[in-house]
């Protein structure tokens, strides 16, 4: 993409005139914007759209221009609305709109997919205003509310809800069959490099990208890999070793708790105590205490 063409969120702010009430800008989220609004705006027009624009709506109802008119096209709160790369389309909305936006890059999706199988499913696309899927709504709800309480630092979480949501999408219009095989397995020496980057890393920012590249993989193969050779997926297996590097802490050291949890990458105490009493059964100070 020309460097500078306005990805989906930045075409958005333009037609609102205004920002995002949270964005992932800064969050170092690779090819992958996720923002929600909140805006009085009458009309609004998207052109021309670079990326796919995944849409959950949450407040107010929106129509788009069809024809010569208002036609009865519209989304209501609660439901989703996919616009391909390419896609224009013109809403009118008479007062607050609220909606969380998920930009994907046509970069990521082939990196995910495949270029040849990117390439096709993008080719058969065809925008979709205001329909119900709980699956959607779930996996756009659950990155805004990363945006709004960041688990970790890196971006293994929003990586794999971000895929799982465009393999969603990619099923839902028919693509039934298995992607492209690539390499297979994660052959020992591959599952050791990722397993020992994750070590040398946990507090540092990860992404799946990076993981994939050390095994070798693409991401989706990589990911699928990846949970058949250890039984987990990767955003898990990492917060089981960054909770195990915070109990050596906690039982060797007298270092404060919230210094533990950013050394091993979590976002915050409360985010490190919250997974802590989830996984473990205690909060670290009750683990500390009974060392």
């Amino acid at each position: 993409m020309r460097p500078d063409r306005l990805r989906g969120s930045e075409l958005l702010a333009a037609s609102f005139g205004s920002r995002p009430t949270v964005s992932s800008e800064g969050y170092g989220w690779r090819d992958l914007s996720v923002c929600s609004w909140r805006v009085n705006v009458d009309r609004f027009d998207l052109i021309d759209l670079p990326d796919m624009l995944v849409s959950l709506h949450t407040e107010g109802p929106v129509y788009r221009r069809s024809g010569g008119g208002w036609g009865p096209d519209r989304s209501m709160p609660g439901q989703v609305t996919v616009m391909p790369p390419g896609s224009s389309a013109t809403f009118r909305r008479g007062g607050i709109l609220g909606v969380t936006t998920v930009d994907l890059p046509r970069e990521r999706l082939e990196s995910l997919l495949g270029a040849r199988d990117a390439k096709n499913w993008l080719a058969s696309l065809r925008m979709r205003l205001g329909f119900v899927d709980p699956l959607i709504s779930s996996m756009v709800s659950a990155l805004a509310e990363e945006l709004r309480s960041p688990s970790e630092r890196g971006s293994l979480y929003a990586d794999s809800l971000a895929d799982s949501l465009t393999l969603h999408l990619f099923r839902l219009n028919g693509h039934t069959r298995d992607l492209t095989p690539t390499h297979g397995e994660l052959a020992g020496g591959a599952l050791q490099r990722v397993r020992d980057r994750i070590e040398a890393d946990l507090g540092k920012e990860l992404s799946l990208r990076a993981l994939a590249d050390e095994a070798r993989l693409s991401r989706y193969h990589f990911s699928r890999a990846f949970r058949a050779a250890t039984g987990l997926p990767p955003h898990r297996y990492l917060t089981e070793r960054r909770l195990e590097r915070a109990k050596v802490l906690l039982r060797a050291t007298e270092m404060p708790i919230i210094e533990i949890a950013l050394d091993v990458g979590f976002s915050s105490q409360a985010h490190l105590t919250d997974c802590f009493h989830r996984f473990i059964g205690v909060t670290p100070g009750e683990f500390r205490r009974r060392r």
